[in-house]
């Protein structure tokens, strides 16, 4: 019993191999018609080529058959743009309707294999499988307009900067009260050291708030160390305004761009009501719906059914609107997960639902079935598919992060580090001439600038108000004396 079972199980692959053979054989030289639709990554127009050429996925998956099978081909593109539907009088379209009809032999477009089209057509061995997922634009972050203020700096650009703001508020408040040529050089009781010490600390406030936001200050500094703080603080706040203008400009002007939520399952999209959310009209997956006894499958497509505009009319209009913002498009897996690879603002989110395989279609009862399922396999078996699909569902990360740099980066502190060492520079110029101007004082000199000759009239009037009496008698006297008129001079009679 054991040998006639082995005896008829080798006669049954005889058989089928010498099928497989018989069918290659009459493939030889024989030219067939190939129909498709235009869907990349799988068949796409080769530009300004003439004649018209294609490549793609499924373009080099017909060549490697080519290759084992020695057939020609001539490809040409379904009239109507469709897959494939009966209509209610058994009528097909599309795809379907080519392959039917017999206008093509075979199809090269991510045909589902479906009960109702193997009714109609054979499809060979499934090239792949594809479930149902969601294609959307990924979410961008919604940034307040109050929150845009901070992004010009990061958090510890915004925390250094105050440090700064404290470390120089008291530099210029030692300065002021200690330096010679300021508030230091004046001597008084202990009241008036607190008064010099109130007076020095709302100079200081008053002169580095000043500085910060582009303000000017009452009184101009005239001890050398005082300056050399001030025209270091003023450089270092132009410049870090400069900075800060020109992020947050470049951030109002580029904006962010309009986003749909994010979503995991279908459960999900349904939930909402804000986001519209469509299939392919006319297709497998509104086919799919239509006839599945899945609940949520019946509550979408019941929903679409009242909101037919949701729906797309082809595959370049579902890309279109998905890339535009706010639509999520039901699409086949195969083609959702390759845009949502190869295009970084698109996130494709499987369902897990719905599973079905994806076959090339060909005529009832045709002898390429058997070669075609044998070539399909071979390919399979050496790897030769995996590597074609590694090259056409390829991310390209070069591409995702200079998109990604469109959106400015807040400026780090290592970015104002320039700032920073003018600001150092200055300090260390101010206690350096604070010693100095302590013995300049010493032997007499003056200050630099216009400050202390302003002050030198004042300090001759203070010092003739403590003379005794007669020396201001006489410098009254002498001041009347220099106001009496000319005398007015005669005309001659």
């Amino acid at each position: 019993m054991s040998c006639r079972l082995l005896t008829l199980l080798l006669l049954a692959c005889c058989c089928h191999l010498a099928a497989s053979q018989a069918g290659a054989a009459d493939l030889e030289n024989r030219e067939l018609r190939v129909v498709t639709i235009t869907q990349k990554p799988f068949v796409m127009r080769v530009e300004d080529s003439d004649p018209v050429r294609y490549e793609g996925f499924y373009i080099d998956l017909l060549n490697l058959l080519q290759r084992e099978l020695k057939f020609r081909y001539r490809i040409y593109e379904v009239a109507d743009s469709k897959f494939g539907s009966r209509s209610p009088k058994g009528v097909w379209n599309g795809l379907m309707g080519d392959i039917v009809n017999k206008t093509a032999d075979l199809t090269l477009a991510t045909l589902r294999i479906m009960p109702k089209r193997l009714e109609a057509v054979d499809f060979t061995l499934p090239i792949s499988s594809s479930g149902l997922s969601l294609l959307y634009k990924e979410a961008a972050s919604q940034t307040s307009q109050a929150a845009l203020l901070l992004q010009p700096f990061d958090a510890s650009t915004w925390v250094l900067l105050l440090l700064v703001y404290i470390i120089y508020l008291g530099l210029a408040f030692v300065l002021f009260l200690l330096s010679p040529y300021e508030l230091g050089g004046s001597a008084g009781s202990a009241s008036s050291t607190v008064a010099k010490a109130r007076k020095a600390g709302c100079g200081a406030f008053a002169f580095i708030t000043g500085g910060l936001f582009i303000q000017g200050f009452a009184r101009t500094p005239k001890a050398p160390s005082a300056r050399a703080l001030a025209f270091a603080w003023w450089l270092f706040a132009l410049a870090t305004a400069c900075c800060y203008t020109a992020g947050l400009a470049t951030r109002l002007m580029a904006g962010r761009p309009t986003a749909s939520a994010k979503f995991g399952s279908l459960q999900e999209l349904m939930a909402q009501s804000k986001v519209p959310y469509g299939v392919l009209a006319g297709g497998s997956t509104a086919t799919m719906l239509a006839n599945s006894n899945i609940p949520e499958f019946l509550a979408v497509n019941a929903f679409l059914s009242r909101n037919p505009s949701w729906n797309v009319k082809s595959t370049e209009d579902g890309l279109q609107r998905v890339r535009k913002g706010g639509y999520v498009w039901i699409a086949e897996g195969i083609t959702a997960d390759h845009h949502g690879m190869t295009e970084c603002e698109l996130v494709s989110s499987p369902t897990g639902l719905a599973t079905v395989d994806i076959g090339l279609a060909i005529a009832k009862g045709s002898n390429l079935k058997q070669a075609f399922d044998a070539a399909i396999l071979k390919v399979k078996a050496n790897g030769e598919l995996d590597s074609m699909k590694s090259r056409w569902w390829r991310k390209n990360d070069d591409q995702c992060a200079a998109k990604a740099s469109d959106w400015p980066s807040p400026l780090a502190p290592g970015d104002l580090l320039g700032l920073y060492l003018v600001l150092l520079l200055g300090c260390l110029a101010a206690f350096v001439a604070l010693p100095l101007e302590f013995m300049l004082k010493a032997a007499g000199l003056p200050s630099c600038g216009r400050g202390q000759q302003a002050e030198q009239p004042a300090a001759a009037a203070a010092a003739a108000q403590d003379k005794p009496g007669e020396d201001a008698g006489a410098a009254a006297t002498a001041g009347s004396e220099e106001k009496q008129p000319e005398p007015e001079s005669k005309p001659l009679v």
